[in-house]
């Protein structure tokens, strides 16, 4: 409620989106975020399923300095360091989990197939991605008559496994000094995972402030 008060919403633009990208034959410009630093694929069994965060940071750009690009390049860089490069889809949609929620089957439908035809065009054998509630709708595309035959986990899992005894070099930062996240956040877990690796701890905060 407070970040509605505020304006710090999407107020709505999120949805629109998605229904724009429902309809396909889009040229979107989805990859600005990247920069030289990150070693990225077009093809390749592994993909990094961005979602909306490039959209989120444009909507969201007038009212909070909100950094949130960080988090898609951070997951990159990390997934080089364990050798991993993954496939980025220049045309990636929305994953449809809204529409879904709010009973828009016919455009969580259209945005499961696209994604699905665009998974399957780059030889995706496993999809990652850095949103919980992404990774959940991916996880449940079959249910839209759309599966992909990929495993789905979201990037912390995957890391998670290949994280032992790899250190980041002295200097690296891939967020803040410290991890504040809600009481009962499904990212908790996942976070005190990478804060092994990457260095701050995870503060949890207080039920008050994580209303």
């Amino acid at each position: 409620m407070r970040e509605i008060e505020n304006g710090l919403t999407n107020r709505g633009m999120m949805r629109t989106v998605a229904r724009l990208q429902a309809q396909g034959g889009l040229n979107q410009k989805r990859l600005s975020w990247l920069d030289d630093s990150l070693q990225t694929a077009e093809t390749g069994d592994v993909v990094y399923f961005v979602g909306c965060v490039p959209f989120a940071d444009v909507l969201l750009a007038d009212r909070i300095d909100n950094g949130i690009l960080s988090v898609p390049r951070a997951a990159v860089r990390l997934l080089n360091l364990v050798g991993t490069r993954p496939a980025v889809l220049p045309n990636e949609v929305c994953c449809g989990l809204d529409a879904y929620l709010g009973g828009d089957m016919d455009t969580a439908r259209s945005l499961a197939r696209l994604n699905v035809e665009m998974f399957r065009a780059v030889g995706a054998k496993r999809i990652l991605t850095s949103c919980a509630g992404g990774a959940w709708m991916l996880r449940h595309y079959s249910a839209l008559g759309h599966d992909h035959g990929c495993e789905v986990l979201h990037v912390a899992e995957f890391l998670a496994q290949r994280l032992d005894g790899v250190r980041l070099p002295a200097g690296t930062a891939l967020w803040p000094s410290s991890v504040s996240v809600p009481d009962g956040a499904t990212e908790r877990f996942n976070l005190s995972r990478l804060g092994k690796v990457a260095g701050p701890g995870v503060v949890e905060l207080a039920k008050g402030d994580a209303a």
